[in-house]
């Protein structure tokens, strides 16, 4: 069958067409996402499972995120693993704490046989072990400018004393 000389086959093609491209878009909510790699390290150390988080200039936009492997390498993502960091500039923060602590039980509760169930299950945060500092986007002083269309490559050098 044709459809104004349109052969049937042609006009199911096209129809496709149209619809894969207006179904697999790009999410225009979203904002534009470029590849970010680097290294971590403290102590001119690799610095291992530290969290790294890229918290863009501009509000109204997720924040890139990442963890650093065994020789403190990471991959930034966003939305998906790996997808990268919003293109722009960003406040970067860096976290690496030791195991969650137990709260110790206070001595009136101890006396009065009370709340034990609940200090046994609740924790602390872990102790720092790089410079609390880096916790913080204000006072890390640490920076990126994230380029679309690129491998942006972003190393971070800590240095300090671990607080005890």
């Amino acid at each position: 069958m044709k459809l104004m000389g349109i052969p049937k086959a042609i006009l199911i093609l096209a129809a496709l067409g149209l619809f894969f491209i207006l179904g697999c878009s790009v999410d225009r909510n979203r904002p534009v996402l470029a590849r970010v790699i680097g290294k971590v390290t403290f102590n001119n150390k690799p610095l291992s499972k530290a969290q790294i988080y890229f918290f863009p200039e501009k509000t109204g936009i997720r924040t890139a995120m990442g963890e650093t492997d065994d020789q403190g390498r990471y991959i930034l993502w966003t939305y998906e693993q790996g997808d990268g960091a919003p293109v722009g500039k960003h406040n970067v923060t860096i976290n690496l704490r030791g195991p969650p602590q137990r709260i110790p039980l206070h001595a009136s509760a101890k006396a009065e046989g009370k709340g034990e169930a609940y200090y046994e299950q609740a924790t602390m945060e872990g102790k720092p072990l790089i410079p609390p500092r880096y916790f913080n986007a204000i006072t890390s002083g640490l920076t990126a400018d994230v380029l679309v269309g690129k491998t942006n490559t972003c190393d971070f050098g800590l240095s300090g004393i671990v607080p005890k």
